[in-house]
């Protein structure tokens, strides 16, 4: 059985260099047509992150996706994810996927090691983070 990878991912704005989304998937170029798909779906019109798109797209620009993490546990991706939302969002970056989710994670009323689909305390990510938050790529 082939293992997957999971790929944590940055939309990064081409003007100035903003991180403005933080995502995973196993498929990154399909989810990233996912995202451009987005702004011709009806009802996604007010998504600040479909109204960064359209932006882009007046001006004859597309965001520029970049591959950040790579795991093979799904678990350990979610949790990934979580934590570098957080993170780049108390450094400043205006990320446009701010659901109710993230904003728990950001005020801190849920950890990601909290979480879990069957009630039971999760394991802490285990990862040696010496990366430098910026907020530009």
């Amino acid at each position: 059985m082939a293992l997957r990878t999971y790929v944590i991912y940055l939309l990064v704005d081409p003007r100035d260099g903003e991180i403005r989304y933080v995502g995973r998937s196993t498929k990154v170029r399909a989810r990233y047509s996912q995202h451009l798909y987005d702004m011709r779906r009806k009802g996604c019109e007010a998504r600040p992150k479909v109204i960064w798109l359209k932006e882009l797209e007046a001006l004859g620009l597309w965001p520029i996706c970049a591959p950040f993490l790579c795991t093979f546990d799904a678990q350990q991706a979610k949790e990934l994810e979580e934590i570098w939302i957080r993170r780049l969002s108390l450094a400043g970056c205006p990320l446009t996927m701010m659901h109710q989710r993230e904003k728990m994670l950001i005020a801190g009323t849920v950890r990601p090691d909290q979480r879990r689909t069957d009630g039971k305390r999760m394991e802490k990510v285990k990862s040696k983070s010496y990366v430098r938050i910026s907020r530009k790529v």
